[in-house]
């Protein structure tokens, strides 16, 4: 069954009219009546309202076509990023060997945590744990509150992770330009400070992910 024709059976079921779904939901009567004629797709967030209002879970209320449309896209961008960080790094390589630079860590280095970061956010978005334990997955107190809060936590972290993977990249990119015309010394000095600003800003996709837990919680 389709999302948007699941949406309507809850609606009808819980004996509730348009106008009054999208006032617990906190939109527009006019996007409730999208998601149900299958024009727009709810954000992450309003799917968790609707799993918590109808009290069903997040893989239950979403049909195959929205998993591809949330799952998919990430899918895709985080397998671009990967493959960007390697044509990235085969560039700074022959601009170092061209300039006569230090070895060729100092170009490829930078460019480690990017890609790791993009593995992380292909495993959270196309293979989330299905269910709450203590071994795999994003594991907090406040994801595994619930079934619904732990689907939601799995999707929101690997969706900030990928933000967290484009802002990496654009600044490594701009590092293996900067770092061609600078002398060895330099280059090992700002590598080793790109890398230690990668490692500490995973933290950042970790407190959006908390942040928007501690919002939905009921």
């Amino acid at each position: 069954m389709e999302f948007s024709e699941r949406l309507r059976l809850l609606r009808t079921q819980a004996q509730m009219t348009q106008e009054e779904l999208a006032a617990k939901l906190f939109v527009t009567r006019q996007a409730v009546s999208n998601y149900e004629q299958g024009i727009r797709y709810p954000s992450l967030d309003t799917l968790v309202r609707i799993a918590q209002l109808f009290g069903v879970s997040l893989d239950e209320l979403l049909s195959t076509s929205v998993k591809r449309r949330y799952v998919g896209c990430r899918i895709a961008l985080a397998v671009l990023l990967v493959v960007c960080c390697f044509v990235a790094a085969a560039c700074g390589y022959a601009a170092a060997q061209r300039a006569e630079q230090a070895s060729p860590m100092l170009v490829v280095g930078p460019l480690l945590l990017p890609c790791l970061f993009s593995l992380i956010a292909v495993f959270f978005g196309a293979y989330p744990p299905r269910k709450i334990n203590r071994f795999a997955g994003y594991r907090t107190r406040r994801a595994m509150r619930n079934q619904t809060m732990w689907d939601y936590a799995q999707a929101a972290f690997a969706l900030h992770v990928t933000f967290l993977v484009i802002a990496q990249l654009a600044g490594t990119i701009v590092w293996l330009i900067v770092s061609v015309f600078l002398p060895v010394s330099a280059c090992l000095i700002g590598g080793m400070c790109l890398l230690l600003v990668q490692a500490i800003s995973l933290f950042v996709p970790i407190l959006a992910t908390e942040r928007k837990l501690k919002r939905l919680s009921p």
